[in-house]
């Protein structure tokens, strides 16, 4: 079990998350960039892939988590999030705050995702993207909207 999965069994994990996300993460050796390729398996391999818009975090060279990113009419798309399962959860916050940070200084006014209400993980992610002011679109497999940005 990968540690965000470890985390995410505590019993309020959205709380967990929301405080680490709101503190500033001590560097602990890891890059956020934008890389030159993806070395991670996405599901996205067909689609070329607009660097720009994808953030990795890798320590040593190696790539441990990364966000994929569309802008879709002056809003975030997140359309992917990898972790390998050995990542800190701590990694994985660094990235979304390096990307959401960066989403804003480009002008884009929030986000949208989809969660697949029948995981577990996801049924914790949706927690903090409700407590960043997301809407519930659908029962199941839900589309999140927020004007406010991660």
């Amino acid at each position: 079990m990968n540690e965000l999965a470890k985390v995410a069994e505590g019993s309020d994990v959205g709380e967990l998350l929301l405080r680490a996300w709101q503190t500033p993460a001590k560097s602990s050796g890891t890059s956020i960039l934008h890389p030159k390729h993806l070395d991670l398996v996405t599901g996205l391999e067909p689609i070329e892939l607009d660097m720009d818009w994808v953030w990795v975090a890798e320590k040593n060279g190696q790539q441990f988590c990364a966000l994929v990113v569309a802008n879709c009419h002056g809003i975030a798309f997140l359309l992917r999030l990898i972790s390998l399962p050995d990542a800190p959860p701590s990694m994985v916050l660094r990235l979304l705050r390096k990307a959401s940070e960066e989403c804003r200084e480009r002008g884009l006014k929030g986000f949208v995702s989809m969660f697949d209400m029948t995981g577990g993980i996801e049924k914790k992610l949706w927690r903090i993207a409700k407590r960043l002011g997301a809407v519930q679109i659908g029962k199941v497999h839900i589309l999140a909207m927020s004007w406010r940005m991660m």
